[in-house]
């Protein structure tokens, strides 16, 4: 009973259907000319070990894009780094694959306040996390969570540029602090300071993250012992309110 299905994200565009033995083929879906039809699962019943059947079928990728993202490509998962060296600041990494953003980042083994510096998206690249081993850490793993990123359709003009889903912001000093542009919400912010105990009490958690519904803000550092806060924005998911927020009202 040979039967073959189309992996996920591909379409069936041919099935064929053989027996060296006659009559094996008749009334199962095969025509005259040895097809069976796209609409039909691509399998023959009835035969035997000895007197076998075979099919054979050409699966192509959908000319839709987003229909095979959709089959294939995971909405979300995580990545987690390998354990730093314990040498003070050493860095795990935990990266996203091409296609995909940190939506979520931290410290996977805690400590921090007490030997861990904290954990940041890099400024640089919003695909990979950072976690950073404290003095006298036992080395630091960086967990993330990676999110599907592409562009999305300007609510405010449909014809226009598309616009990124995700926004990465940054900021380091005395008194670090950022905040998504209209439009876009915070997802996440980290806290980072090489300095241990400047993250205490400032609603960091022992994670290295500031709790979403936060400012991602950190007070009370300095030019000398700074501190470092990351955000990662997410574009609003109701178009409605993206427009009320950006898009220009006419009187």
């Amino acid at each position: 009973a040979p039967s073959v299905s189309c992996p996920p994200g591909y379409e069936q565009v041919l099935c064929n259907a053989r027996s060296p033995w006659l009559g094996y083929l008749t009334n199962k879906g095969v025509n005259t000319k040895g097809v069976i039809s796209n609409d039909r699962s691509c399998g023959v019943s009835a035969c035997s070990e000895r007197n076998w059947c075979e099919v054979t079928a050409v699966c192509k990728i959908p000319d839709d894009y987003e229909q095979y993202k959709a089959a294939v490509c995971p909405i979300s998962f995580e990545m987690v780094g390998d354990r730093s060296s314990t040498a003070d600041d050493a860095q795990s990494r935990a990266s996203c694959p091409t296609g995909y953003k940190v939506s979520y980042c931290e410290v996977q083994t805690g400590l921090v306040h007490t030997r861990s510096g904290g954990a940041f998206v890099d400024p640089s690249n919003g695909n990979v996390c950072v976690a950073v081993n404290g003095g006298g850490g036992p080395g630091a793993i960086a967990r993330a969570v990676c999110t599907r990123s592409e562009k999305v359709s300007d609510p405010c003009n449909s014809e226009g540029p598309h616009l990124p889903k995700f926004i990465n912001l940054h900021s380091r000093g005395a008194a670090p602090s950022v905040s998504c542009p209209p439009g876009y919400e915070q997802v996440l912010c980290n806290a980072r300071s090489p300095w241990l105990g400047y993250l205490t009490n400032k609603g960091v958690n022992t994670k290295g993250v500031i709790p979403s519904g936060n400012v991602c803000a950190v007070s009370r550092c300095s030019t000398g012992n700074w501190c470092e806060v990351t955000a990662v924005c997410r574009i609003s998911e109701d178009s409605e309110v993206y427009k009320a927020a950006v898009c220009p009202t006419s009187d």
